[in-house]
């Protein structure tokens, strides 16, 4: 397991689902003497526009209250995630979201139960919310 240092302090993460939203992936940043703790992710939504939704492996992050986050997670290996060559923002009042893409590796790494039992949740969650969409767009439920 790697040494993830944030802002000079050793941290490790927690990886969990949003109550509300179990498609979005919560990512935590704990230090090692649990004095602080800091959420990089954001819960605004599990849809990036179009009827597409988050990939399992990306989650909104916190950049209005976590400044630093962006570069950290990049000197970790992650990366702003991209739609049709351009990158993902998503918006809530005033503030814009990047959309950040980790590779399954790093999660694993980060929080291997957590990522896993988030991948469950997330299938589960995606196959309602593509039954859902099929109900608007055809009237009817095509996996029922």
């Amino acid at each position: 397991m790697a040494d993830y240092y944030m802002n000079g302090i050793k941290v490790r993460f927690s990886i969990a689902d949003y109550a509300s939203d179990p498609m979005v992936m919560a990512i935590t940043a704990i230090a090692e003497d649990d004095e602080f703790d800091a959420v990089l992710s954001v819960n605004i939504g599990s849809s990036i526009g179009n009827g597409t939704l988050i990939p399992r492996n990306c989650t909104f992050i916190d950049t209005n209250n976590n400044p630093t986050a962006v570069d950290f997670l990049r000197s970790i290996g992650a990366k702003q995630y991209e739609r049709f060559g351009e990158p993902v923002y998503g918006y809530s009042g005033f503030c814009c979201y990047p959309l950040y893409e980790f590779p399954d590796d790093l999660l694993r790494e980060m929080d291997a139960e957590g990522y896993e039992k988030h991948c469950k949740s997330y299938g589960g969650a995606f196959l309602m919310a593509q039954r859902r969409m099929n109900a608007e767009m055809f009237g009817a439920d095509l996996f029922g």
